[in-house]
């Protein structure tokens, strides 16, 4: 599950965004990325898939537990909750979902309504994907972005440097970063000590415990679920968690009868409300 969480968070959902730029724009830019760049504002701001420009990392990138940990998660998104795209919009020469590598890559933020672009930068290696001047120009240009993770009464100086972040990185260590002065946690919620995302982790928590409660609730002796199959005679259900064109349900394997999970349905609202945000958005179960 935790694999699937750690895709499923960095997944832009197809849906037609408002573009924004942070303040490094304006900028000067070669005439064919100028293009690629506005290529890609249109196509999110018509709703197309974006997730191709993010590479072969979105969809091979996300091993939990993969014997080699830099392939665990995508470490700006784990660390600064920031994407990358490819400014390429042609398919790869490899064949499949992915488009070609470019030289010059968006560093990003997205949400439901808006794709803020931090800035476009030649593709970085290794400790350049931990330049802090990314979060700093995402805390500059929407200091309200950044509210929530802010540490009150704590400072740190100096701020850390590239090379110093990316060591904690590379050691699943997480850190407070500096901005303006202030302290704040960073906005992706960092790494487990095996260097995968402490956001999908802590989803994956949530999850099992709405799992559980919605097992509590199939199996109550008194409840709608346990009087129907008491009705039809059956005494040992296999009673699973399916999606029934891209409808939650519990499913017995004994009498195949399925039972659709309803929002309303009482006692289990709270854990199906989880799994169906956290497990199952309506992007994923529509392609079950």
């Amino acid at each position: 599950m935790q694999r699937w969480l750690d895709f499923r968070f960095r997944y832009v959902e197809p849906r037609p965004r408002t573009v924004i730029y942070s303040d490094k724009f304006p900028k000067s830019l070669p005439a064919s990325v100028e293009a690629e760049l506005l290529a890609f504002e249109t196509s999110a701001k018509a709703g197309d898939d974006l997730n191709p420009r993010q590479g072969r990392g979105l969809t091979e990138h996300h091993d939990a537990s993969g014997t080699k940990a830099s392939r665990r998660t995508d470490a700006l998104w784990a660390d600064w909750g920031l994407l990358h795209f490819h400014l390429c919009s042609l398919p790869s020469l490899k064949g499949g979902y992915h488009t070609q590598r470019s030289g010059d890559m968006a560093i990003c933020v997205a949400n439901d309504e808006h794709l803020a672009i931090i800035d476009v930068v030649p593709h970085p290696k290794d400790e350049g994907w931990a330049n802090p001047d990314f979060i700093e120009t995402l805390h500059r240009s929407w200091p309200d972005a950044m509210d929530p993770f802010r540490i009150r009464g704590l400072t740190q100086y100096p701020a850390l440097t590239q090379d110093q972040i990316h060591a904690l990185r590379s050691n699943s260590t997480n850190y407070s970063v500096t901005l303006g002065g202030e302290s704040f946690i960073n906005p992706g919620w960092g790494f487990m000590g095996t260097k995968t995302s402490m956001k999908a982790y802590m989803a994956m928590m949530h999850a099992m415990k709405a799992a559980r409660e919605l097992a509590q609730f199939a199996s109550n002796p008194e409840g709608p679920i346990a009087n129907c199959l008491a009705a039809e005679k059956i005494t040992e259900p296999a009673l699973c968690l399916v999606v029934v064109e891209g409808k939650l349900c519990i499913h017995d394997g004994t009498s195949k009868i399925l039972f659709p999970l309803m929002d309303e349905d009482s006692n289990q609202g709270n854990a199906l409300g989880t799994i169906k945000n956290t497990v199952l958005p309506d992007w994923a179960a529509k392609r079950l």
